[in-house]
């Protein structure tokens, strides 16, 4: 990787406090430096850099909701550029495809294609996908749909849309500025699948469901899950609460690590042949780590713990998989998106 590398963070706040931080970060040493604070998006609860074109763009959770473009300068700091409606109430999640970006609104029932201009200004809603019902398993958690993520194909043809009020991955074929749909799988019931991500390969699709505290493993070949595995994120004889929140592979792909809210900690699986074997559990340092991310090279990770507001950096071993906590930490208020670059 070449320049230096970043941590962008959205956090939840109001208009007048800063929602979006930017540090510096030396991946030889681990160490995190401030670089900016960035305030006026409310609720900036999913950042998506886009590293290739100098933008970031951010979510504004609200009622009304938003997305914003933002230009990275070359010295890493944040300017607006502008906002868009994201098309629904309480967009949660965003991603990009070719020069659109996508994003899931919770509380809006529907996920929106938003096209990007050619200097990556988001231009109005083009495409939506609207969903009705819900599975009810979870009567708080499943009164309508919940749309948690939507994440594109490795190849761009197809969109995942994550819906946890209903128990299900809709897949829609990307047309244009549309999405038709395509197909639909059905999880557990009261599973509640919230984020996926695709190994390097596209092969199999790994899902977080975050009421039953599970990570499942599909099978995906063109435009089609197949489920392959099912296992708990949590340790043998664990009894509280807990709810799942993010999951990621190593650069490598051999290690996957997700993290779970209640026993607040980040748990550690093997790769094996697509398949998980779990590898041990690490504390997450504070408390209800919504969110990590691991850095480009791979050494590191670092937990968003949104009830402490604390970030707590981890170093890697890289052949084991194996997470140590480190002296590095970051006081924030409600951190819950991070993102190296």
């Amino acid at each position: 990787m070449t320049g230096p590398t970043r941590i962008y963070l959205g956090c939840y706040g109001d208009a007048d406090e800063a929602t979006i931080h930017v540090y510096d970060f030396d991946a030889t040493s681990g160490q995190m430096a401030p670089l900016q604070q960035f305030a006026g998006i409310v609720n900036a609860s999913y950042v998506l850099p886009d590293v290739a074109n100098a933008r970031l763009y951010a979510v504004s959770e609200t009622g009304e909701g938003e997305v914003c473009a933002l230009a990275i300068g070359s010295d890493g700091r944040l300017s607006l550029l502008n906002r868009q409606a994201s098309g629904g109430d309480s967009p949660c999640y965003l991603s990009k495809v070719g020069n659109a970006l996508l994003v899931a609104n919770y509380f809006g029932h529907n996920a929106a294609l938003l096209p990007l201009a050619a200097d990556g200004l988001v231009l109005p809603m083009a495409g939506e996908v609207r969903h009705n019902g819900a599975s009810h398993v979870n009567a708080e958690r499943q009164d309508a749909p919940h749309l948690h993520s939507i994440t594109p194909s490795p190849d761009g043809r197809y969109a995942l849309v994550l819906d946890l009020g209903r128990d299900e991955i809709a897949v829609y074929r990307i047309d244009g500025q549309q999405l038709v749909p395509h197909g639909q799988t059905a999880t557990a019931p009261g599973a509640g699948p919230r984020h996926l991500v695709f190994d390097a390969a596209g092969r199999f699709a790994y899902v977080v469901n975050e009421l039953t505290s599970e990570i499942a493993v599909y099978a995906w070949h063109d435009g089609q899950l197949e489920h392959r595995q099912t296992i708990s994120s949590l340790p043998v004889g664990f009894e509280g609460d807990n709810t799942g929140a993010e999951l990621q592979l190593s650069p490598d792909g051999t290690f996957l690590y997700a993290s779970n809210r209640g026993h607040d900690s980040i748990a550690i699986f093997r790769v094996v042949d697509g398949l998980l074997e779990a590898a041990g559990h690490v504390p997450c340092g504070g408390q209800m780590p919504r969110n990590f991310a691991l850095s480009p090279c791979g050494r590191w990770l670092l937990v968003a713990n949104q009830a402490s507001g604390v970030l707590v950096l981890f170093a890697r071993d890289i052949a084991s998989g194996a997470l140590t906590q480190t002296a590095m930490s970051a006081k924030l208020d409600r951190p819950v998106c991070v993102k190296f670059v």
